[in-house]
């Protein structure tokens, strides 16, 4: 108790020496602290590290856009492995590192639950956002689907209420080169082998088909491009697939069926486009390899998240400038929906500027700072509000920015499992791919064994 009440006494000191030697109040000093602070607020935001190109587009967007004069932005780049656990120890302990947090909407089941997220009704009603309706009669929600799709929408709401705004999205689709299959001689060639036109795929069938067709190896020729070391892309592609061929997560008692015919079907469906149609090395290959892939000329197509679109179009970097496009996703034995999970800008629970960074998520969500960030970005981050889909500039530029309208509106999407697990959830479909990759037999046991750990993940949750 001694010493508890000698360091009150100290700090108590330490507090009237600094209002005196201020040369004013206590009153008068907080403010001043509070003006002075204001001219110099930073807002930092969590962001994946390996793009740093991409960061400083985005930071110069915001600087584009951006009408506070006192207001600054700055990312705090991580790799992709770690920021999901770097985010939940700063939010758990309460550390206030962090301002706003770029996140994944695969991580949403567990961080607002959590209370990591300041929850924006109130600041959307009371703060709102440019073109934010002033109709009385609709809920928060209504405006928010106002100025952004429903399918970028449903995944950062709970219980009515709004913990993000979308920020980047891009759904799988199908990209293709043009000029192979425009080609008269590769067109008369796949019609007499196949016995039916070559055509931008409509089925997992054709998807096949054409793969096959494209495959040559004494060309440095593929039909597709798979990436089996990445932490996103691998289990996302055998999600895609599995989801298309009528594989669900869950059962009604929501345990987890990915050892599902559906998905032993799939894994041994994906494993043979690996093997067969894939340049070699393709178990190894990142992400950004498997973009490079295809923009080097070796692949005639491959799915995707559509923001790869722009970094197609660069002239500097790829050979397929003028040459790329855009479909929807080939239909399995029960839909061709697209896998679209997005990015979203949120307020961190334990940030130390939560007003200047709803200030910075405002510029971005504004029409011009939205916009600005398709353009800055080469579309390789894209942008979803109405005014920017529907943008005239953005969509001469980036023709793909069409095709997502599309997908969004007719609704041709479907998310991540939703479950606090979800992380835990990928990590072992990543392991499954791999381990099926690695010995090429026994599907049904491998993601028997995933499916086990997978219910253990889960039940940590319970």
């Amino acid at each position: 108790m001694k010493r508890k009440s000698i360091f009150v006494i100290c700090v108590m000191l330490l507090i009237a020496s600094q209002a005196l030697f201020s040369g004013g109040s206590k009153d008068e000093a907080g403010k001043a602290d509070k003006e002075d602070v204001k001219e110099k607020v930073v807002v930092t935001s969590v962001a994946m590290a390996g793009n740093d190109v991409v960061n400083e587009q985005y930071k110069l967007a915001f600087e584009k856009t951006n009408k506070n004069s006192y207001l600054g932005f700055n990312w705090a780049p991580i790799e992709y492995a770690q920021l999901h656990d770097k985010i939940v120890l700063n939010e758990a302990s309460r550390a206030g590192e962090f301002d706003m947090l770029f996140l994944i909407t695969d991580w949403l089941a567990e961080l607002i639950p959590a209370k990591f997220l300041v929850p924006l009704n109130d600041l959307l009603e009371n703060n709102p956002i440019e073109g934010w309706s002033t109709d009385k009669s609709l809920s928060t929600v209504e405006k928010f689907e106002k100025i952004y799709p429903p399918g970028v929408a449903r995944l950062q709401t709970i219980d009515g209420n709004i913990y993000g705004i979308p920020a980047h999205d891009g759904p799988m689709i199908l990209f293709y080169r043009t000029d192979l299959f425009n080609d008269a001689t590769e067109k008369a060639n796949f019609k007499a082998e196949y016995g039916y036109e070559l055509k931008v795929p409509e089925t997992w069938k054709q998807y096949k088909d054409v793969a096959d067709f494209f495959t040559r190896p004494d060309d440095n020729l593929w039909g597709t491009a798979f990436a089996g070391s990445d932490p996103q892309a691998t289990p996302y592609d055998f999600v895609q697939l599995a989801h298309n061929n009528g594989g669900e997560y869950f059962d009604t008692a929501g345990n987890p069926t990915f050892n599902d015919k559906e998905w032993v079907e799939s894994l041994e469906e994906l494993g043979a486009m690996y093997k067969e149609n894939s340049p070699p090395g393709a178990e190894s290959i990142d992400m950004l390899g498997r973009a490079d892939q295809f923009k080097e000329g070796i692949v005639a197509m491959y799915i995707d998240w559509m923001a790869w679109g722009g970094y197609f179009e660069i002239p500097d970097i790829s050979k397929i400038v003028g040459n790329v496009g855009y479909a929807l996703m080939p239909e399995g034995n029960d839909n061709r929906d697209s896998l679209d999970i997005y990015w979203v800008f949120a307020i961190s629970a334990s940030s130390p500027n939560p007003d200047e960074a709803w200030a910075v998520m405002k510029t971005f969500a504004s029409i011009e700072g939205d916009k600005n960030v398709a353009l800055e970005t080469n579309g390789t981050q894209m942008t979803v509000r109405y005014t920017t889909l529907n943008d005239k500039e953005v969509n001469e530029k980036f023709t793909y920015y069409e095709l997502m309208t599309e997908i969004l509106d007719t609704g041709y999407t479907f998310g991540s499992p939703y479950h606090p697990a979800n992380v835990s959830i990928y990590d072992e479909l990543k392991i499954a791919v791999q381990k099926y990759l690695l010995e090429g037999s026994n599907a049904k046991a491998i993601l028997d064994d995933a499916n086990k750990r997978i219910t253990e993940a889960m039940a940590e949750f319970n």
